[in-house]
This record gives structure tokens, C-alpha cells and sequence, in this order.
């Protein structure tokens, strides 16, 4: 039987999110050489380790977090307060109506340079 079919959440029923990945599948996943690094990277991202017998895993649902914060940082940026509608839409894979709804901001309307000197600021560069 496959992972996904013997995790429980609970209501009762099965659920791909409570999947297990061993340390070994996400040191491959991670293109990681050693599990000290696979146990550091998960230390760093907050992800607990558990243990099965003799088997250490984490669960799907806490990988697919960590790995998505780095698209959702990218659509906050890209789409701003519609972010949330465009991931609905590239997770459906329907760019083509992502393009048509929602408008990317410019890169030029997020304010890049803040400035920190009461001199810069009495010159207008805010």
C-alpha cells in the first residue's frame, strides 16, 4: 500500500497531504548529499522530524509549505492584492485567464529605495 493510502486525518478518510516522505526521498528532492544537511535544512525551515521504528519522515503537506513560499513571494510582488487569484489560476494551469483578469503591477510602482539620512529625505527621494 502506497503512504497515501495509509494516513488517516481526521475525519476518517485518506488524504495525499498527510503523505510521508522519508529523509532519504528529500535529501533526493533537495539534491542533498548527506541526511545531517537534510536534518539541517529542515532545522532551518521549522519542519519536524518524526520517527516510524527505525524510519525518520516529515510530512508532504510541510515540504509543499516551505516550497511554495517562494512562489507566493513572487505573485504577492508580480500581482499584489490579487495574488491569491492568480495562484488559484496557475494552479488550475489556466494562465491564459490569469493574463486576460488580472494586470501585473509595474516593477517601477514598488517603491525599491527608501531613503535612511535626514538628507536624502529633505531632498524629495521618498
Amino acid at each position: 500500500m502506497k503512504n497515501a493510502e495509509l494516513t488517516y486525518d481526521l475525519i476518517g478518510s485518506t488524504s495525499p497531504i498527510f503523505d510521508r516522505i522519508p529523509l532519504k526521498e528529500l535529501g533526493y528532492l533537495l539534491d542533498y548529499h548527506t541526511s545531517a544537511s537534510v536534518k539541517s535544512w529542515c532545522k532551518r525551515h521549522e519542519i519536524n522530524i518524526h520517527k516510524d521504528r527505525a524510519k525518520s519522515y516529515i510530512f508532504r503537506y510541510e515540504y509543499d509549505r516551505v516550497n511554495n513560499e517562494q512562489l507566493i513571494g513572487d505573485f504577492k510582488l508580480k500581482y499584489g492584492n490579487r495574488w491569491e487569484e492568480a495562484l488559484e489560476f496557475a494552479k488550475k494551469n489556466e494562465l491564459y485567464k490569469m493574463e486576460l483578469q488580472i494586470e501585473p503591477q509595474s516593477v517601477h510602482s514598488i517603491p525599491r529605495y527608501k531613503p535612511k539620512s535626514k538628507f536624502a529625505k529633505k531632498f524629495g527621494h521618498e
